[in-house]
C-alpha cells in the first residue's frame, strides 16, 4: 500500500495527472502493480467507497477522486433534492453514492447491477453509507422479462461484462434475471423519474425498448454510454440509438468538461463517450 499511497500524492500534481493514462497502460496494468490492493476512501465529500486498486474504474477513483467526473458534474447540475435517479448498470455505486446524496431523504434512487459480484461491492457501499434512500436490484435492464447469459468480464474492468461477446472476457458466464424499466416502473409504482443513467456495453437498446412509455410519460433526461468500442459487438449502431431516441422526442447532447450540455456537433471527444438525451 505504500506504493499506492506514494502514488496518489504524485496525482495530485496536474502535470502527472494529466498523464495518469499513460502510467496505467505502461506501468500500472502490465506489471500489476496492485494487485489485490484494497481501500476504503472517502468519496464525495460525506460519503465512503469500498476500492480494489487493480480494477481500472476503481484505480482511477483512488488515485484522482473520481471516476467519469464529467458524469458526476451533470449530476450535481441537474438532479436536485427529492428527485428521482435511475443508474442502470450501477457497477460498484460511483454514481448510486453521488445521486443518493443529491436527492435527500425526499428522494430516491433505483440501482441495477447484473453481475452478482460486481452487486456484492455496490450492496457493501451502500451499507457502510447507510444510505437509506437506494433500492438495489441484482437484475439485469432488457426489453422485457427475461433470463440473459452474460459474459463475465477480467476483474481488471468488471464493468465490461455484457450480453455480447467482447474482448476483456474472463471465461465464465452468468444467467441473470432480467426486467424491463416499464414494467418495474408498474411494480414498483414510481410516479416520476427525472434522470437515467445507462452504462450497460451495448444492450442499450434494449433497455430504451423497454422503457418506451416511462420516456414518453414521464420525460426523464437520460444519460447514456454510447461508445463505438462496443457498439461493434452487437447488432445496433450508435446512429441507430440517436434515432430511435429523435423517434421519442429526445435530443443528443455532448457533455462539456463542466458537466454542462452541448450540442455535439459543436464539441466533439473521441475518449469520452457519454451523451445527454433532453426532450424536445
Amino acid at each position: 500500500m505504500l506504493l499506492a499511497r506514494f502514488f496518489r500524492i504524485v496525482f495530485k500534481i496536474p502535470f502527472f495527472r494529466k498523464r495518469y493514462y499513460a502510467f496505467y497502460t505502461k506501468i500500472f496494468a502490465p506489471l500489476h502493480l496492485f494487485q489485490n490492493q484494497k481501500a476504503i476512501r472517502p468519496y464525495q465529500q460525506n460519503l465512503k467507497i469500498k476500492l480494489h486498486i487493480d480494477e481500472w474504474i476503481q484505480q482511477q477513483i483512488y488515485f484522482l477522486d473520481a471516476f467519469d467526473e464529467r458524469g458526476i458534474r451533470f449530476l450535481k447540475n441537474h438532479l436536485k433534492p427529492g428527485d428521482v435517479f435511475l443508474d442502470i448498470g450501477a457497477n460498484i455505486g460511483c454514481y448510486t453514492l453521488a445521486a443518493s446524496q443529491i436527492v435527500t431523504q425526499t428522494g430516491k434512487v433505483y440501482a441495477f447491477e447484473a453481475i452478482s459480484g460486481v452487486f456484492e461491492k455496490l450492496t457493501f457501499n451502500a451499507n457502510i453509507n447507510k444510505l437509506q434512500n437506494v433500492v438495489l436490484e441484482n437484475k439485469a435492464i432488457y426489453s422485457k422479462e427475461d433470463t440473459l447469459t452474460f459474459y463475465v468480464s477480467a476483474r481488471e474492468n468488471m464493468g465490461m461484462s455484457s450480453i455480447f461477446r467482447h474482448d476483456t472476457e474472463s471465461g465464465q458466464t452468468e444467467m441473470v434475471k432480467a426486467i424491463s424499466i416499464d414494467q418495474y416502473v408498474r411494480e414498483k409504482n414510481i410516479e416520476k423519474i427525472d434522470i437515467i443513467k445507462i452504462d450497460i456495453e451495448g444492450a442499450e437498446m434494449y433497455a430504451l425498448q423497454g422503457m418506451t412509455e416511462t420516456l414518453q410519460n414521464m420525460k426523464p433526461l437520460v444519460m447514456m454510454e454510447l461508445s463505438d468500442d462496443v457498439l461493434p459487438n452487437t447488432e445496433f449502431s450508435k446512429h441507430d440509438v440517436i434515432s430511435f431516441m429523435a423517434n421519442m422526442g429526445y435530443e443528443p447532447r455532448a457533455i462539456n468538461t463542466i458537466g454542462i450540455p452541448v450540442n455535439s456537433a459543436d464539441y466533439s471527444d473521441a475518449n469520452y463517450h457519454n451523451y445527454i438525451f433532453l426532450p424536445k
